[in-house]
């Protein structure tokens, strides 16, 4: 099996995998009223907060200011998921996945970092 097909392996099971988990924990009534009212409402608060202010400077902000916030509250949970997969004990089966995460010619971890007892190398 070359490389490229099993990388496209190992990625349709990660997908159908993680599409699974969030339809598990998500029902298409409660994503659409929890999470995606919550969103609207939060923009309409912000929007309304800068039109207020009488400043389309400050609309503007707080408008970029608030999805850049949500930007990094998606890049928070999913370095929050890393961390769970490492306490269930499931990331030594995600590295050793018969797959490379990508086409690195050179190894992930340096070799002064390999037996560092903590950190994000001590896996």
């Amino acid at each position: 099996m070359s490389a490229v097909v099993s990388n496209a392996r190992v990625s349709w099971y990660a997908i159908v995998s993680g599409a699974n988990d969030y339809w598990a924990i998500f029902t298409l009534k409660s994503w659409v009223f929890g999470w995606c009212v919550r969103m609207l409402s939060q923009v309409s608060f912000f929007a309304l907060i800068g039109k207020l202010l009488e400043s389309d400077k400050q609309t503007q902000f707080f408008l970029v200011g608030n999805a850049v916030m949500i930007a990094a509250m998606g890049a928070t949970f999913a370095m929050n998921m890393t961390t769970s997969e490492r306490g269930n004990g499931t990331l030594s089966l995600l590295l050793a996945s018969p797959s490379r995460p990508g086409p690195q010619k050179k190894a992930l971890v340096p070799a002064r970092l390999k037996n560092c007892p903590f950190g994000p190398f001590s896996v």
